[in-house]
């Protein structure tokens, strides 16, 4: 006989009637199973340890199915977890195989490349530079002092940077390349309304001459 029948058994026997007991045992079943999953999951004032990481996990787990170029590949009938892990590891499966990455820059900056490489120093090393993609007098960006033949430098020096650091600071360098070229525009423009400035003055300090 299970719990609820033998305390159905009680009640009965003490008066509740059938009804009353049915009631009052759900009543308590219910009372037991919210207690229970606020004990497991807390509340939303206070989520417990394993509803913040199951909501991490979701957060998570969109993110990582967002990068799916085509999600009709994968099984996502199968188990989530199970999923994003064969996607992850294919993922790094293919960025092993990468030995650049191309940064673009806004138009009209580098030296006619148009965007920034970030290249692997060798297909079996774990070095990357941040270079300016260069066939012949490649250069690489080497801090503080900013772009630096690759021949002059030396290797070790040009390639010192890990993935993440490399396009990290790839993309530093393409602010400051067009930081630049901004304030070249400006000089530019600044110069060139200066000199209309004289040309006007000039015809009329000839005048006043005369």
């Amino acid at each position: 006989m299970s719990a609820r029948h033998e305390a159905h058994a009680a009640l009965t026997r003490a008066g509740y009637g059938a009804p009353g007991a049915d009631r009052l045992l759900d009543r308590v079943a219910a009372e037991a199973a919210e207690a229970a999953r606020r004990e497991l999951l807390g509340d939303d004032l206070n989520p417990s340890r394993l509803a913040l990481d199951a909501q991490a996990y979701r957060q998570l787990a969109d993110a990582v199915l967002a990068t799916m170029g085509n999600p009709d590949r994968w099984d996502l009938d199968g188990a989530e977890e199970w999923v994003l892990a064969q996607y992850v590891q294919h993922l790094a499966a293919q960025l092993a195989l990468a030995v650049e990455f191309r940064v673009p820059l806004p138009d009209g900056l580098g030296s006619g490349y148009g965007e920034l490489v970030v290249q692997r120093e060798a297909s079996d090393s774990d070095r990357w530079a941040v270079t300016d993609g260069a066939v012949s007098g490649l250069r690489a960006w080497v801090d503080p002092v900013g772009w630096q033949y690759v021949g002059e430098v030396g290797r070790a020096l040009a390639y010192r940077y890990g993935l993440d650091e490399a396009l990290e600071l790839a993309e530093d360098v393409a602010r400051i390349e067009q930081e630049q070229d901004d304030a070249r525009i400006r000089e530019a423009s600044e110069k060139s309304s200066r000199a209309a400035a004289d040309a006007t003055r000039e015809p009329t300090q000839a005048g006043g001459d005369q």
